[in-house]
């Protein structure tokens, strides 16, 4: 950590959020003809499908039920992450801040993971690729790295219509490849950050 953070009045902590499965009523919204609360709570059983409160790590999202986390597919956590960045956006517009091993996207001596029944390494970062793509269709949203999230909640000031991305609130480009992702530190776009509502 570095010496300026340190020095913060306040523990320097950047939370994960419980994520929110989508209820029933939203499951057209995002693609899936099921009910994805009934899908987990079949395979975790300390899942309340009422509140909808998932975990936000990869792991407890991809896992195997038998090693007790929900076993889920590409489908199912795009959509999960969707519906939480649409929470937000909708909200309070808190950072989504997402739990995410990186061994999970790339090979394991060179061959897919075990223990991860609905997804291999390509449909895992099909999810990351999906979901940055959709994130990055609402112009109100930023990628931003930690360190840049750290020093805006210094001194947060919330995003107006007519506030264009700069400094520490940057957008970032994204161009997306068969066969990877690749994200530029960007500049400022120029645009308004949100749609201004009449």
């Amino acid at each position: 950590m570095e010496t300026r953070y340190r020095q913060l009045p306040w523990p320097v902590e950047i939370p994960l959020h419980t994520l929110i499965i989508p209820p029933d009523s939203e499951m057209e919204k995002y693609g899936l003809d099921y009910s994805l609360r009934d899908k987990i709570a079949s395979r975790i059983g300390y899942f309340d499908p009422v509140s909808g409160k998932g975990d936000n790590f990869d792991w407890n999202l991809y896992t195997t039920p038998e090693w007790g986390a929900a076993g889920l597919s590409e489908d199912d956590v795009v959509a999960i992450y969707s519906y939480n960045l649409d929470l937000r956006l909708d909200g309070n517009r808190a950072p989504l801040v997402l739990g995410l091993h990186s061994a999970f996207y790339g090979l394991l001596n060179g061959g897919e993971h075990f223990g991860m029944p609905e997804t291999t390494v390509a449909s895992r970062q099909n999810v990351l690729k999906r979901f940055i793509t959709y994130a990055l269709s609402k112009p109100q949203v930023r990628f931003v790295s930690h360190q840049d999230l750290m020093e805006w909640m210094q001194d947060p000031e919330p995003l107006t219509c007519a506030q264009p991305p700069s400094g520490n609130r940057m957008r970032f480009t994204l161009k997306v490849t068969p066969s990877r992702i690749k994200v530029n530190n960007g500049k400022q776009n120029g645009g308004p950050c949100c749609k201004c509502r009449a």
